[in-house]
């Protein structure tokens, strides 16, 4: 007997699927890229002091809030972009950590206010913990 591919789209025609998806894919990151350019044209047409990306990204919220934009639509690209989000920071954190020059002139105020910060970071969050734990 043959077996029979039905409900299952990738083996019925596995490029159908593909160019689907990648179509599905490039419209959601065309709604990331229109919110993103709609904030920035924004911030320089009504002169505010908010950077336009954030505008943007509280216009795809009310976007998605209101449900004109389902979440799927986005989800895809969303999730890729942040695979790429530590790509964009991490240079901008281990160039001056990698500069001997840059420990000489602000290493005795860095490392004692990252100690204290740490030291307050993990006291507060043992205070919220065991204040959660009590209720």
């Amino acid at each position: 007997m043959r077996a029979t591919n039905i409900g299952n789209p990738t083996a019925a025609n596995p490029a159908h699927y593909l160019i689907a998806n990648f179509a599905r894919a490039g419209a959601g990151f065309a709604i990331i890229v229109m919110c993103l350019e709609a904030g920035i044209f924004l911030q320089h047409r009504l002169r505010l002091p908010i950077p336009g990306n954030l505008l943007g990204m509280i216009l795809l919220l009310g976007l998605l809030q209101a449900e004109i934009v389902p979440d799927a639509w986005v989800h895809g690209p969303c999730a890729w972009l942040l695979l790429l989000l530590p790509a964009f920071f991490v240079p901008i954190y281990v160039m001056p950590l990698s500069d001997p020059d840059f420990w000489l002139h602000y290493g005795t105020t860095l490392v004692p206010a990252a100690i204290v910060g740490v030291a307050l970071t993990l006291g507060v969050t043992g205070g919220l913990a065991r204040w959660v734990r009590r209720l």
